[in-house]
This record gives structure tokens, sequence and C-alpha cells, in this order.
């Protein structure tokens, strides 16, 4: 059985973990192995929200893990935004190497809008209570 330490890490860090996983998966997979549906029209929409959902989950785990940090939130808000655009820029750069994909600047800046997005949202949110 898993010790508790390992669980609660499960818990706080696993959403985080697992969609970036997601991340990756699908944006990584050749172009024609993707299943086709009218989404895949709204392609930056889907970039905004998959990004905004991962920044979401990575300040979630951020706060669920720190408590009372003596750390400024203000730079744990970039912090966060920074690792997760690398990220995303990161994805743009290996999709050069996928059949079927490319680099997109326009897919950057939709992870960034939705990073952004979602760090407001969060701020305000949670600005009064603790998450």
């Amino acid at each position: 059985m898993l010790d508790k330490k390992y669980i609660t890490f499960l818990k706080v860090y696993g959403p985080a973990i697992l969609w970036g996983m997601f991340i990756l998966v699908a944006t990584l997979t050749p172009g024609k192995s993707l299943p086709s549906s009218s989404l895949f029209r709204f392609d930056k929409l889907i970039h905004i929200i998959i990004f905004g959902v991962f920044a979401w989950l990575v300040l979630r785990a951020y706060f669920l893990s720190v408590k009372n940090s003596n750390r400024s939130k203000t730079n744990v808000y970039l912090i966060v935004a920074a690792a997760t655009i690398l990220f995303g820029i990161s994805i743009e750069g290996m999709q050069q190497y996928i059949p079927d994909r490319g680099a997109d600047r326009y897919d950057i800046i939709a992870n960034t809008v939705g990073i952004i997005a979602a760090q407001v949202i969060f701020y305000f949110i949670h600005r009064r209570k603790s998450v």
C-alpha cells in the first residue's frame, strides 16, 4: 500500500501531471492519427482552453502544497506563467519533427492567452480564500 505522503503527492500534483501528459500526447500525435472533428476548426480556442486548464492545475498544486509560504504570490504567478509558457513553446518546437504537424507562432500566442487568462481568473477567485 502507498505511504500517506505519496497519496497526498498524487492528490496535489497528480491532476497537473496527468493534464500535462494529456497535452503532450494530444499535441505530439502525428496529424493524420488525430480523429477528425469539427472541434479542430477551433484550433486556437482549444489551445487557450487546454493550456488555461494546465496553468490552473499547476497553480492549484502549488497553493495546496505550500500553505504559509514567505514567497511572494506575485513570484509564484510569474514562475508558473514562465514555466507553462516555456512548456507550450517547447511543444511547438517538437511539433516540427512530427509528421503532419508543424510549429505555429499563433498556437504559442493562444497557449499564452489561455495561461494568462487562467491565472487572472484563479487570482480573483482565490485572493480572499485559501485553495
